[in-house]
């Protein structure tokens, strides 16, 4: 079963059937975690801690991997057992994925044979993302017509699966058209020049409630490099510091609750605009530390960012928008 699809792996033999995973699973896996750690079940449970929040949200998601795992298995033992041929629903599969349109595969063939015609990126980026989203709107049509039954056996749960599967696909195209749009904006633009030296920093050893009485509250800062010397070994947030108890800001180092060097995105001045804009679009922070050599030579800020882009766009001729 699917063992001849690039990018699948077998994971184990049930009944005689392989059971192969394909990496798209993980990514699906990872955005399941995400919402259900990030949203779902903060709001429903707000007492409970981050950690329980994120392993209940992992074993939610493999129960529904699992699930997705059985009823598939359940399908192929029927076929087998009444001699049917199951190839049909790779054949469905790889014809969806050919759709002219991104995200989907299909989109991106169209994508390089018009970039290969044109020889305009943009362009063909543009159109394909257009294509995106005009097969998104008619699956989610498709939906709306299962769900009242219009022309097509009404069917709830179908309607509202191929709403969702409309929903996704429209802002994957959608997300492929604003990031071609904030690339034709910034163009070569570097870090450097919208970079800021002067910023407020703190070393290690310095208690959290020094940090809130002598920088968050009187500048407003929501986050702040942790640096020994000219060498950046962190960075404390305003989410951070929420995590200690009042009582404990007075024992508590900032190194203990900051997120480390190693996990935290950066830039250098000599990169260009549009990594620091695809860093900012992974993460929450309001700053990006910019690293030179190992050395923190200033701090990128998103309102700077966000300014310059708006700027661009209100200068930038009209066939750039």
């Amino acid at each position: 079963m699917l063992a001849n699809v690039p990018g699948s792996i077998r994971v184990a033999r049930i009944f005689g059937i392989d059971i192969n995973i394909h990496f798209s699973w993980i990514v699906i896996f990872f955005f399941l975690v995400t919402n259900l750690s990030e949203s779902f079940y903060p709001d429903q449970f707000p007492q409970w801690s981050r950690q329980k929040t994120f392993v209940v949200s992992a074993v939610s998601a493999l129960l529904f991997f699992a699930s997705v795992v059985a009823h598939e298995l359940a399908h192929s033992l029927v076929a087998r057992r009444f001699q049917m041929t199951v190839s049909s629903i790779n054949l469905v599969v790889a014809v969806f994925n050919l759709v002219p349109g991104f995200p989907l595969d299909g989109g991106r063939v169209l994508r390089a044979a018009i970039w290969g015609i044109t020889n305009d990126r943009g362009q063909a980026t543009r159109i394909a993302a257009r294509g995106g989203q005009l097969f998104a709107g008619l699956v989610f049509a498709f939906g709306v017509a299962f769900v009242f039954g219009i022309v097509v056996p009404q069917s709830e749960v179908q309607g509202i699966l191929y709403g969702f599967i409309g929903y996704f696909l429209w802002n994957a195209a959608s997300s492929s058209l604003q990031q071609e749009r904030l690339a034709s904006v910034v163009g070569g633009a570097k870090v450097a020049p919208l970079m800021t030296t002067d910023f407020r920093s703190t070393p290690p050893g310095v208690m959290v409630g020094q940090v809130i009485r002598d920088l968050v509250l009187p500048m407003n800062l929501r986050a702040i490099p942790v640096v020994s010397g000219d060498r950046l070994i962190g960075l404390i947030t305003i989410g951070d510091l929420r995590k200690v108890e009042q009582d404990r800001w007075a024992m508590t180092p900032v190194e203990q609750v900051m997120t480390p060097e190693s996990e935290l995105a950066t830039v250098s001045p000599d990169d260009a605009l549009g990594s620091a804009l695809e860093r900012f679009g992974v993460t929450d922070l309001p700053l990006l530390p910019v690293v030179k050599d190992g050395r923190l030579v200033g701090v990128l800020y998103r309102e700077a960012v966000i300014g310059y882009v708006r700027m661009q766009e209100m200068v930038a001729p009209q066939g750039r928008r």
